[in-house]
């Protein structure tokens, strides 16, 4: 993910998103109606949700409800695993900040080339990275960042509790994400990461 995307989209859709998962059964007049957002930009969103099998949908006589997949739970006990491993945790963190090449993810994380590469693959084979090809250079990407910036603010009591992450250290990426940075100050924001997620024995 690059923060040339619109992040508003990526509010709006963890917004719709984390509502259903509130009010499951919801229908489309009253989502639009709670979150003040038009119904054609409304529509948009909730297609780009099914179509990743976030949400799903069901008629019920004349409304259209919308329920989170069950499949969700299972998505967000993989990621909290992943987020106990450091490795993975930090490439995750990374590529939530910016899509990386190989190269760049190996400088800047603190870790054996070979580590970084077999946890590369892990996430890919788990479908949780994938690989692009941009104007010939091979770069690693989150396959749906948002599902990842969801998470990471349901869970960060129990990932606090747990000593994985500080609280004050998922809303600082967060922040980061959701208002943008400067291409300049991403270095920076990498090497916070390691200020605010020092737990090396987690692996």
């Amino acid at each position: 993910m690059s923060f040339n995307e619109n992040t508003l989209n990526l509010k709006n859709r963890r917004q719709i998103f984390s509502y259903i998962r509130k009010y499951p059964g919801i229908y489309l007049r009253k989502l639009s109606r709670k979150l003040n957002i038009p119904k054609t930009t409304l529509i948009y969103h909730l297609d780009y949700l099914e179509k990743r099998g976030y949400i799903e949908d069901k008629t019920d006589g004349k409304y259209t409800r919308y329920y989170v997949t069950q499949n969700v739970g299972v998505i967000e006990k993989k990621l909290l695993h992943l987020f106990r491993q450091e490795v993975t945790r930090n490439i995750m963190l990374l590529l939530l900040l910016q899509n990386s090449p190989p190269k760049r993810i190996i400088s800047k994380l603190k870790h054996n080339p070979r580590t970084i590469n077999s946890n590369l693959k892990k996430l890919i084979d788990m479908e949780i990275v994938v690989r692009v090809k941009v104007y010939n250079q091979i770069q690693y990407r989150l396959k749906d960042p948002e599902i990842i910036i969801d998470f990471l603010y349901k869970y960060k009591e129990t990932l606090s509790n747990d000593g994985i992450i500080t609280e004050y250290g998922i809303y600082e990426v967060l922040n980061r994400i959701e208002y943008g940075i400067p291409e300049k100050g991403i270095d920076a924001i990498i090497e916070m990461i390691y200020d605010i997620f020092p737990h090396p024995y987690h692996v």
